[in-house]
C-alpha cells in the first residue's frame, strides 16, 4: 500500500485539504479532492456538510475504493504511471482516463478497463504512454475551457498539476 499512500499525498497536495465551494467549479463542495457528488454515489444521504466533515481517513478510503482499486493502479508495473493514471483518474474521471489511456495504447475506446486494457499497460514504454496521457489531458483541459470559458479560471492549476505529473515522469 506504500505506492498508494505515496499518491494519496500527492493528491492532497494538487487538490488541497480544505473545504471549497468555488461558484465556477462544476464539481460543487469539495473537500480533498472529493466532490460532493462524487461522495454521494457512495454515501447517497451526503450532503455539503459531510464534505465539509471529511476526515483525511475517510478521503483516503474513498480514494482507495472509487479511483485506486477501478484504476487497477495497483497492478501496474511503473509507480509513475500509476501516479498519472490515479491523478487523471481524480481530476478527470475514471471514464476519461480509461479513454485516455486506451487511444494513446491505440486499443478500442470503451472506457472499460479490462484485461486487455491492463496487460497493455503492464506491456507498455511508460515513459511514452505517460507523456501521451499528459498530453491528451492538455488538450482536453483547452477543449473544456473552448466550450465552456468560465472554466478557464481553472485552466493555469491544471496545466501545473499536469507540468508535475511530467516531472514525476521524468524523474528516473
Amino acid at each position: 500500500m506504500k505506492r498508494f499512500d505515496l499518491a494519496f499525498e500527492h493528491i492532497l497536495k494538487v487538490e488541497g485539504t480544505q473545504y471549497t465551494n468555488h461558484l465556477a467549479d462544476k464539481g460543487g463542495p469539495t473537500k480533498f479532492g472529493i466532490t460532493l457528488k462524487a461522495y454521494q454515489g457512495s454515501n447517497p444521504g451526503a450532503n455539503e456538510e459531510s464534505i465539509k466533515n471529511l476526515t483525511v481517513e475517510q478521503a483516503k478510503m474513498f480514494y482507495v475504493e472509487h479511483f485506486w482499486k477501478p484504476l487497477k493502479c495497483d497492478l501496474l508495473t511503473d509507480d509513475r504511471l500509476a501516479l498519472i493514471i490515479f491523478d487523471q483518474g481524480v481530476n478527470r474521471g475514471i471514464g476519461r482516463i480509461v479513454k485516455s489511456i486506451q487511444k494513446v495504447l491505440n486499443l478500442t475506446v470503451d472506457g472499460v478497463f479490462g484485461p486487455k486494457t491492463l496487460t497493455e499497460l503492464t506491456l507498455c514504454n511508460a515513459n511514452k504512454v505517460g507523456l501521451d496521457i499528459i498530453l491528451d489531458a492538455q488538450k482536453s483541459y483547452i477543449e473544456i475551457v473552448k466550450a465552456n470559458p468560465s472554466q478557464v479560471i481553472f485552466l493555469h492549476g491544471w496545466l501545473n498539476r499536469l507540468n508535475g505529473l511530467l516531472k514525476v515522469l521524468l524523474e528516473v
